[in-house]
């Protein structure tokens, strides 16, 4: 699987929509070439950089995209390692009426599940989402792949609603805290999904 193809297409939609691929700091990979050389630190999710640059500011219809290797707990023992991977991110913060049409758009690049059997899209819990709270621009979806006997979560589309900004004071020109959301896949993640899948019709004689 051409990791770079694949990065350009997200690439071209992300600042189709108006983002800005950005290079913040030292824990930014900058190309592929790059991640072959594990340059960089890698990082829990490709946004941090972002929200981190975005503290104490005001923005406006804010959208902006990025390129890293991100680490995750294992998720299993005796399977492929999931731990380091390769993820793009696109990250928006601005009213609520841009985190909705944002948000609806990239709900359809989740659709790989067209072309994975072995995979759902699902509503899923983070920190972000406060029990209790019940609040409608707090939600996270998951693209999760069938894979080694374990859902496995290949890309994820969040919106936070008004906590991160809180925490961050990323704040409208009118004042208000901005609402934010994310966009992220992970492409070592993608490309297992679909080795799974080949190997499965294999095995079915397909």
């Amino acid at each position: 699987m051409n990791f770079k193809v694949i990065d350009k297409y997200f690439l071209t939609e992300a600042m189709r929509m108006g983002a800005i691929e950005e290079h913040l700091d030292n824990r930014v990979v900058h190309t592929f070439e790059d991640i072959h050389l594990k340059c960089g630190e890698p990082v829990h999710s490709c946004c941090i950089s972002i929200f981190d640059w975005l503290k104490d500011r005001t923005v406006k219809d804010y959208i902006g995209t990025i390129l890293n290797r991100c680490h995750r707990p294992k998720e299993g023992k005796d399977h492929f390692e999931y731990d380091i991977f390769t993820m793009r991110e696109m990250v928006w913060a601005g009213n609520h009426k841009l985190n909705d049409s944002v948000f609806n758009r990239v709900m359809e690049w989740l659709k790989f599940d067209e072309f994975l059997p072995n995979s759902r899209i699902v509503r899923a819990e983070d920190f972000f989402i406060e029990a209790g709270k019940h609040d409608p621009h707090q939600l996270k979806y998951e693209l999760q792949s069938y894979i080694d006997s374990q859902w496995i979560a290949i890309a994820s589309v969040n919106m936070h609603g008004t906590f991160l900004s809180e925490k961050y004071d990323i704040k409208l020109e009118d004042g208000n805290h901005a609402f934010t959301g994310c966009f992220g896949i992970g492409y070592e993640r993608l490309a297992h999904a679909y080795l799974a899948e080949a190997k499965r019709l294999e095995l079915q004689g397909i």
